[in-house]
């Protein structure tokens, strides 16, 4: 799905979550909650050549065999591939190792935790989800989160999730999907 997402936008087209996460080139971000990483190549891609990614991943399998592809070259044009290899893979836990990070120590902080249920346009997902980390979004990795972060914090989630109203985000993103994003400035 990155590549599909990835190509709309080199075309000029746009993307909810690099809408929600207001990217910009030479930008640092973290994405907490790595899984595939579909989404931290879309946010490579909006960091351009002079940004980073940091994705981190708690379960080990799935951290091994994103990081060993995303330096697969595929048949990926190099404007992609390039934004593969600007992710770094981290395993661990990201509260805690968020919790190491100085206040305002990246640009963007991207939470993307396991929906309690599953969703139905995500077939990928569910082979994931036997073993992924399930870690619900709480209080302290929000708190957390926007500690790290100089400009914004944005959430994935389902459209109707009580998070968007308890963690005061804003929603981005078509109005009819079935997962939105919703972002907050870290200094509000």
């Amino acid at each position: 799905m990155a590549w599909l997402r990835g190509l709309q936008v080199h075309r000029g087209g746009s993307d909810p979550l690099l809408e929600a996460a207001d990217v910009r080139e030479g930008d640092t971000v973290l994405d907490a909650t790595l899984g595939f990483g579909a989404d931290s190549i879309m946010l490579a891609l909006g960091t351009g050549k002079t940004g980073t990614v940091l994705g981190i991943e708690k379960q080990l399998v799935v951290a091994s065999l994103v990081r060993k592809g995303l330096r697969l070259p595929g048949d990926y044009p190099g404007w992609f591939t390039d934004a593969m290899q600007r992710i770094t893979v981290v395993r661990g836990d990201s509260f805690q190792l968020m919790r190491m990070l100085p206040d305002s120590s990246v640009d963007v902080v991207y939470l993307d935790p396991m929906f309690a249920e599953a969703v139905d346009t995500s077939p990928a997902i569910d082979r994931l989800r036997p073993v992924a980390a399930t870690d619900p979004l709480s209080d302290m990795w929000i708190g957390e989160a926007l500690r790290v972060a100089r400009r914004r914090i944005v959430v994935k989630d389902h459209a109707h999730s009580p998070h968007f109203k308890q963690y005061q985000l804003i929603p981005a993103g078509r109005r009819s999907a079935v997962v939105r994003y919703g972002w907050k400035e870290a200094h509000t």
